[in-house]
């Protein structure tokens, strides 16, 4: 049906507001999707060389809550529902599926420069259509990691669109290094046709809109700062919730304790947030319950680097899942975040990582030439690899986080769909 029809039908149905940056957008998303099923079950070879000179992806950007996920999210299930093999997945996930491929195959190639093209080349062998949500590069080592796999899976026929805060020139802003990066800029600039919501918006005379704050119901709260939340989700889901503590398996075969209800989890924040927990860990989490209950969240500040990203994460991460989230928190949403968070004296803490220093205390990727520099993931001294970046991109992920939170808790669409998942697994109250 493609992605403007679908809009016109949800607009229609009364579902989705109107917008005419949102269908300009949508006419250049359904070229692409055009252009998948054109190519579908074509090999790439005979393909390659006529389309590295030609547009075939996407790349949305736009402040919080302009629809740029709803855009893409909406591409991604018409391309199903032709066929084309299509993988969408969130930048954070995905990001780290490729340091730990990365650390597995540390020994089948004489260089990473090789790795890193055959993680291209098996993308693409795998897909038609890659979606990555919420693009973002924060160091180094992931900046020219992008460049090698983006340009392998281009160069066979595949199609990328990717959302993201920054306009592509942006990215990495101020990052060290940064002359390194700037092919993959060109790279993006050359094959994606560039949709800034933001900008389509202003040539549409619309005011700029958060669209998730503008869906909340006054009607609904799952944001809990009064009460029990523990209370509010059994009242969602209709039944008592009786806990049971038990240790669950996460990533890298490790384990973590927690209390549940069959499929509904409930920890406090210094249990999830303030361990060193990763995306993955949250993403096992995701697969394993349909709500989690998430209590003692306290007001937080940007020098607690470690706990605001996990929640970033962790948030992120169960948005996509379309997870129920039930909070419980000392502040309301929007003061979640110390107002005086974004000083930039967080700035002055970056240090340029020179030779070999720098360990990122996780999976430690190697870049470059012959030496081999390994490279801090952030530049920062105390600061392991995915730490929050630049004060400009925590404040878009921050705001980011909110606006979702927003959604997450005070959406009637939002509950729907996540009774919608549940449906035919396990029955929830009305």
């Amino acid at each position: 049906m493609g992605v403007g029809r679908v809009l016109q039908e949800r607009v229609v149905s009364g579902t989705l507001k109107s917008s005419m940056a949102q269908a300009k957008a949508a006419k250049v998303l359904d070229r692409t999707l055009r252009g998948c099923i054109l190519r579908k079950g074509r090999p790439w070879v005979g393909w390659s060389q006529r389309l590295l000179g030609e547009a075939r992806g996407v790349y949305l950007s736009g402040a919080v809550g302009s629809g740029k996920t709803l855009l893409m999210d909406t591409l991604h299930v018409e391309a199903r529902a032709e066929n084309v093999a299509t993988l969408r997945v969130h930048w954070h996930e995905w990001i780290g599926s490729v340091h730990r491929a990365l650390h597995e195959a540390r020994n089948a190639y004489a260089s990473q420069t090789r790795k890193l093209r055959a993680l291209g080349d098996a993308l693409a062998h795998d897909t038609q259509l890659v979606c990555f949500d919420e693009l973002a590069v924060h160091d180094v080592a992931d900046a020219l990691m992008l460049r090698e796999i983006f340009a392998r899976v281009l160069e066979r026929g595949a199609a990328i669109v990717a959302t993201s805060n920054r306009d592509p020139r942006d990215l990495y802003e101020n990052g060290i290094n940064r002359e390194l990066f700037l092919p993959f800029i060109a790279l993006l600039e050359r094959h994606l046709v560039h949709c800034d919501l933001d900008t389509l918006a202003n040539e549409s005379g619309e005011a700029l809109v958060d669209y998730r704050r503008d869906a909340a119901s006054d009607g609904l709260s799952l944001y809990v700062t009064n009460g029990s939340a523990r209370d509010v989700c059994a009242a969602v889901v209709g039944r008592p919730l009786r806990w049971t503590k038990r240790r669950v398996p996460v990533s890298y075969g490790r384990s973590i304790e927690i209390a549940d209800d069959e499929v509904v989890a409930t920890a406090h924040f210094e249990d999830l947030c303030a361990r060193p927990l990763s995306a993955a860990d949250y993403a096992s989490l995701a697969d394993r319950y349909d709500a989690l209950v998430l209590t003692r969240v306290p007001q937080l500040s940007m020098q607690q680097h470690d706990q605001v990203r996990r929640l970033l994460w962790l948030v992120d991460i169960l948005y996509d899942a379309r997870m129920l989230l039930v909070i419980e928190a000392d502040v309301p949403v929007d003061d979640l975040l110390d107002s005086g968070g974004f000083s930039r004296e967080e700035e002055a803490n970056t240090v340029l990582v020179r030779n070999h220093g720098g360990s990122s205390g996780r999976l430690t990727t190697i870049v470059g030439g012959g030496g081999g520099t390994e490279w801090s993931a952030t530049g920062r001294i105390g600061a392991s690899l995915g730490s929050v970046a630049g004060v400009t991109d925590a404040r878009f992920a921050w705001s980011r986080l909110t606006s979702r939170l927003v959604e997450m808790t005070r959406s009637t669409a939002y509950l729907a769909a996540w009774r919608q998942r549940c449906h035919g697994r396990i029955h929830y109250g009305a």
